[in-house]
C-alpha cells in the first residue's frame, strides 16, 4: 500500500489515521494501540473499500476487509454486486460501485476510457455516499481510481491498494509492463543492466 492524499497525514507501518473534529485541521495518526499522539482514545475507524469487479481485485478488497473488520475497524467495500453473498457469508458489508456497469454509448473494451471517462462518471456517483456514509479513510484498488477520486471530491483522506505482486525484475529483460523486446545478443541484454 502506499499513503497518498492529503499531506502532513500518517505514514509508516502501524500507523493509521484519526479524523480530524474540524476539515481545516491536520489528520492526528494512532499507534498500533489505537491510541492517538496525543494521548486520547478513539473508536474503531469506519473504513470504505473501493474495488472493481474482477476477481483480482475484489479479492484482495475483500481479504482486505476481512483483516480491518477482525482488527475492530468498520468496513464498507464497494465492488460488483456479484461478491455480496460471499462477502456476507464472512461478515463483510458490499455495496455496488455506483456507475461499475458500462453505459449503452459506452466501448467496454476501451481500457482508456474505463480508466478516465468511466472512473470520472463512478467517482461524482460515489462522492455523495462517501460524504454522507461517516468514513474516516478509502482505500482505493490501484484501477479503481474512481475511489481515490470521490474521497478527493468530499475531502477524505485515501490510500492506495495495489493488489500486484511485486516481481523482482531480471537484470536481462525489460521491466514487466514496458511493452520491450527482450535483448538479444550481449550488447542487447547489457543495454538493460544498471551500471554497478
Amino acid at each position: 500500500r502506499r499513503r497518498t492524499g492529503r499531506p502532513g497525514g500518517p505514514g509508516g507501518a502501524g500507523r493509521r489515521c484519526a479524523r480530524p473534529a474540524d476539515p481545516g485541521t491536520e489528520l492526528s495518526t494512532l499507534d498500533s494501540s489505537g491510541s492517538r499522539d496525543d494521548g486520547s482514545e478513539t473508536g474503531p475507524l469506519r473504513i470504505a473499500i473501493v474495488a472493481g469487479s474482477d476477481a483480482g481485485h475484489a479479492f484482495p478488497a475483500l481479504g482486505l476487509a476481512t483483516s480491518l473488520r477482525t482488527a475492530g475497524d468498520r468496513v464498507v467495500v464497494y465492488t460488483g454486486e456479484r461478491w455480496t453473498a460471499a462477502a456476507a457469508r464472512r461478515g463483510l458489508e458490499v455495496r455496488p460501485l455506483p456507475g461499475l456497469a458500462a453505459l449503452p454509448d459506452e466501448d467496454d473494451d476501451d481500457a482508456g476510457a474505463k480508466l478516465s471517462v468511466r472512473a470520472a462518471r463512478m467517482a461524482t456517483a460515489l462522492a455523495p455516499e462517501l460524504a454522507t456514509g461517516g468514513f474516516d479513510l478509502v482505500v482505493s484498488d490501484v484501477i479503481t481510481v474512481a475511489g481515490a477520486w470521490a474521497a478527493e471530491l468530499v475531502g477524505l483522506p485515501w490510500i492506495e491498494l495495489s493488489p500486484h505482486p511485486l516481481y523482482e525484475q531480471s537484470a536481462g529483460l525489460p521491466p514487466i509492463g514496458a511493452g520491450l523486446a527482450a535483448g538479444e545478443g550481449i550488447g542487447g541484454r547489457l543495454g538493460r543492466r544498471a551500471p554497478a
